[in-house]
């Protein structure tokens, strides 16, 4: 398993949906960099992964965990994996996630826990 840690929170489909294009491509592009530099040691390839995506709120409420699974930033980390090698391409082939909303209130965060296929058996058919 591969762990990576983010110290703000991905933010959800809605919370850009009235944001100008530049924005919303300056926010994947932010998250898909980040990814790209923690993940830049990592010389290890996967023939398919599974990523679970860990948001962790400061503030207990309900959200739609829909809203973060169409994420700009989840797309630009998964854009980040990829361009760093791990897997070939983000199709279903390759790849597949899902998303946890926590709460910490001391310590609101992302975590990206990337497995492969053998590590992450449970998550497969």
């Amino acid at each position: 398993m591969i762990q990576i840690s983010f110290d703000k929170v991905i933010p959800s489909r809605n919370k850009l949906e009235n944001c100008a294009r530049g924005k919303k491509t300056r926010v994947k592009e932010w998250w898909q960099w980040q990814t790209e530099i923690r993940l830049a040691n990592y010389i290890r390839k996967f023939e398919e992964i599974h990523i679970v995506f860990k948001v962790y709120f400061s503030i207990k409420r309900s959200r739609d965990i829909d809203n973060y699974m169409a994420s700009l930033g989840i797309k630009g980390i998964i854009d980040g994996i990829v361009s760093c090698g791990l897997i070939p391409d983000d199709n279903e082939k390759y790849l597949n996630y899902s998303v946890d909303l926590l709460i910490d209130k001391e310590n609101p965060r992302t975590e990206v826990c990337i497995y492969g296929a053998k590590e992450g058996s449970k998550y497969y058919k």
